[in-house]
């Protein structure tokens, strides 16, 4: 089941967004808050990641990271987006972007929950988050085109902003200061509850106008963030199926916790409000598919 600080983070969230719906007014002078959250949480989650231990890991384990890396970046939002976005554009754009969007950065601290291969789950998401400034763009441009209108270079630019500039940032400030490092590691879980809710709020308060536009839309987007945590999950596991027990529970976290945030973001920049409140309405399954990420590692075990 769920933890209480998941329950707390949902909840906090979900309030965060209802608030920043309701408050319109504030938008001007939350603008700027998502992009600068946004960089703080990535920041955060990458002080306690080292790129010697993601080499190291890269160097044992890379026919597994290039396989899952593949599948999870290009085979997946090709799968999903392909046929839906025949059907329905409008979802099918929302789908791309949250399959083909980097692991989450919270995805290490759920692999530790779940008993993953945390050395395998680190070097996902950082060879994702990589990756991801060259392969989404050109997914989108593939896929989309005919739907939106969106720069690639300008989309590859604030991907790589957004996801390289905290990681060499971490990497600097650990080397230069370890005992702040520790400090912010500690505090990290609360620190990140803050920034959830803000980067919410202030989302929520900017495209307020766009999202009344489209209230209607709510429930359809809850369930189709659902269904899509489902298929990431068991496409994770699929991809998996030849690894050891806790490399696969590694996989199915990496495809299912896809950086939601990232793409609220983002979103609120270059797409609309279909998009964000998919993107938002992900934090809940975000959570809710651990339950079944456990039951699929604990159903058929192989020796690690």
């Amino acid at each position: 089941m769920l933890t209480r600080d998941e329950l707390i983070l949902i909840s906090v969230t979900m309030l965060a967004c209802l608030a920043g719906y309701n408050m319109e007014g504030v938008a001007v002078a939350t603008g700027p808050l998502p992009s600068l959250c946004l960089i703080v949480m990535m920041f955060l989650s990458y002080l306690s990641i080292t790129l010697r231990d993601v080499a190291k890991t890269s160097i044992q384990c890379h026919r597994s990271v290039a396989l899952l890396t593949i599948a999870k970046m290009i085979g997946l939002p090709l799968m999903v987006g392909i046929p839906v976005m025949a059907v329905s554009p409008e979802f099918g754009v929302v789908l791309v972007l949250m399959a083909g969007i980097c692991s989450g950065s919270s995805c290490p601290y759920f692999g530790l929950l779940l008993k993953a291969d945390a050395p395998l789950l680190v070097v996902l998401v950082v060879a994702t988050s990589v990756v991801a400034p060259v392969t989404l763009p050109l997914l989108i441009r593939l896929l989309c085109d005919n739907h939106v209108e969106v720069s690639s270079w300008s989309l590859a630019f604030s991907l790589s902003f957004y996801i390289l500039l905290p990681m060499f940032l971490a990497e600097l400030f650990r080397k230069v200061n370890p005992k702040g490092t520790e400090l912010l590691i500690s505090r990290r879980k609360g620190l990140n509850v803050v920034l959830f809710a803000v980067t919410n709020f202030a989302i929520f308060a900017n495209n307020a106008e766009n999202i009344s536009v489209g209230g209607a839309k709510i429930l359809p987007c809850f369930l189709l963030s659902c269904l899509a945590a489902i298929i990431f999950m068991i496409c994770g596991y699929v991809c998996s199926l030849h690894l050891p027990n806790k490399q696969r529970t590694a996989a199915m976290i990496s495809f299912a916790m896809t950086n939601n945030i990232l793409v609220i973001v983002l979103s609120g920049s270059y797409f609309g409000s279909t998009e964000i409140l998919v993107a938002a309405m992900y934090t809940i399954p975000f959570f809710l598919v651990t339950i079944p990420i456990r039951y699929l590692s604990q159903l058929s075990k192989t020796p690690a």
